[in-house]
């Protein structure tokens, strides 16, 4: 019973470094998910200014080169940006896939952590069945003993 009790117990302790495995994954990706979001903002801002700038310019005299020029790198920001969120997608995804994944391997834990309890309680209950039976027997023992060294029945005097 020990020898199965030691091998949930290792079975057990592999549970729990995955569990603890796929919590790490979880947390890198959701930093990875906050610095993606960091990124989008940026670029939001960066968005935001260049178009400012654009549209400042308007009573100013530039060639169609420059616009042109202006007007590649807002797309170009704008390219970036959809870019990002699609990282953004893709990371959420993965985000979700990993809490679906650490919850099954918290639920697998518990199960393991609830059977080893109870392989020990069974145990338990064993041994002291077992340790109860063998001070019955050793009180039959002492009392058969006695019997016979002190044959007269005290009940039978009276």
């Amino acid at each position: 019973m020990m020898q199965k009790i030691r091998r949930f117990r290792r079975i057990l302790s592999t549970k729990i470094q995955e569990e603890q495995i796929v919590q790490v994954e979880l947390s890198e990706r959701l930093t990875a998910e906050q610095n993606v979001l960091a990124q989008l903002d940026g670029l939001k801002l960066e968005r935001q200014r260049a178009l400012d700038e654009f549209v400042t310019q308007v009573g100013r005299v530039f060639s169609p080169r420059d616009l042109w020029h202006q007007r590649q790198h807002i797309e170009c920001i704008d390219t970036d940006m959809e870019c990002k969120e699609r990282e953004l997608a893709t990371l959420r995804r993965a985000i979700e896939e990993t809490k679906v994944r650490l919850l099954e391997r918290h639920r697998e834990v518990r199960m393991l952590e609830n059977y080893v309890e109870k392989l020990q309680a069974a145990d338990t209950a064993v041994r002291l069945s077992t340790a109860q039976n063998e001070l019955d027997d050793l009180t039959c023992m002492r009392f058969n003993t006695t019997r016979e060294e002190f044959p007269c029945d005290p009940v039978s005097r009276t």
